[in-house]
């Protein structure tokens, strides 16, 4: 993926209404008036849709990569047991299919694992793994995306978190009050980015 040339980061613990707001005096603040031009990347929580539909209604949804991945793997190991080799090979096809051709790639595929079923198997976990990409149809456009140079899944913001952030927090001993939880995430952030010599020479 390209590299970004400008980057911000918001943090706090707080309830999903405020947070949304937050979120949208960032965008104010970066003068981001039109969310037409906007991504919102979700692990698939309710939630994060409905801040999306409040604040950026224009916004492209996309489900998070690799959780539509995983929901692919529980669905194809319901079927088969885990770590068998049909169950290997299922699952690397579907999760294709997903990045290839988003929703209608996975229920083409659901139809090709539907008739290889073995016997004593339920295939009710197939229907509630399709149940729950219908709810998403229109945030699975990972092909198109990148062909456009977008990203596709947050691994790299979850990475980030987990070996930058957690390691700190959640050390031995370590106490923390809410409210400077916030600050020290965008503080880490601006001293991982290019920005943080501009900040400090003017600190």
């Amino acid at each position: 993926m390209p590299q970004p040339t400008v980057r911000s980061v918001i943090a706090a613990v707080e309830e999903a209404a405020v947070f949304g707001e937050r979120c949208a005096a960032e965008a104010r603040r970066l003068q981001l008036p039109d969310s037409a031009q906007m991504s919102v990347l979700g692990d698939g929580a309710e939630w994060i849709w409905n801040l999306q539909q409040r604040h950026f209604p224009d916004a492209a949804g996309l489900l998070d990569v690799f959780h539509g991945r995983g929901h692919v793997a529980d669905g194809d190991k319901g079927v088969f047991g885990e770590g068998t080799e049909a169950m290997k090979q299922h699952t690397q096809r579907g999760q294709q299919r997903l990045l290839e051709d988003g929703y209608y790639g996975v229920t083409e595929w659901v139809g090709e694992v539907a008739s290889q079923i073995p016997g004593g198997s339920d295939g009710a976990v197939l229907g509630s793994m399709l149940n729950y990409f219908a709810g998403h149809q229109d945030r699975l456009n990972y092909a198109l995306r990148l062909r456009r140079g977008q990203i596709i899944g947050r691994s790299l913001v979850e990475g980030t978190i987990k070996q930058m952030i957690n390691l700190r927090m959640k050390q031995t001993g370590a106490r923390w009050k809410l409210e400077h939880v916030g600050p020290f995430v965008e503080l880490r952030a601006l001293a991982a980015g290019p920005e943080w010599n501009a900040y400090w020479m003017r600190n």
